[in-house]
């Protein structure tokens, strides 16, 4: 399927009455850019946190963070750059890209996990149109 990036489906934000999100699912290509800054920048903390390490440590410490990833997307998909792909429109009255900074935890993190369900789901199970 062609995602249309202008289309979104309309997710009321459980939270906040009468306010609403227009939230797409991300091509493949954006996916892959989100993990990449994901990447980036726990290479970059990770290579704070070597020295000094042991190959015992640094093996366990593998085979946790691989369980953590499998887990939870907030490990494997850079927050701001999902929801700067994913979130077409809204019903707040800034812009999105003037907004996204300005979001409280609770509704990045329900944008955030409702943008990963809509390209992490199966295909088959069909829920939203966003993808023309």
């Amino acid at each position: 399927m062609i995602i249309d990036k202008t289309k979104g489906d309309e997710y009321p934000i459980p939270h906040e009455v009468g306010q609403y999100m227009k939230i797409r699912p991300l091509t493949w290509q954006e996916v892959k850019d989100a993990a990449a800054v994901m990447t980036e920048a726990t290479s970059k903390r990770a290579q704070e946190l070597m020295a000094g390490i042991t190959p015992e440590s640094l093996a366990a410490l593998k085979n946790e963070s691989a369980k953590a990833k499998e887990e939870d997307p907030d490990l494997l998909y850079d927050r701001a750059t999902v929801l700067g792909y994913a979130i077409v429109s809204w019903s707040y009255p800034q812009t999105v890209e003037e907004g996204i900074p300005n979001l409280d935890e609770r509704t990045a993190k329900w944008a955030f996990e409702k943008a990963v369900s809509l390209f992490k789901r199966d295909p088959d199970e069909g829920e939203g149109s966003a993808g023309g």
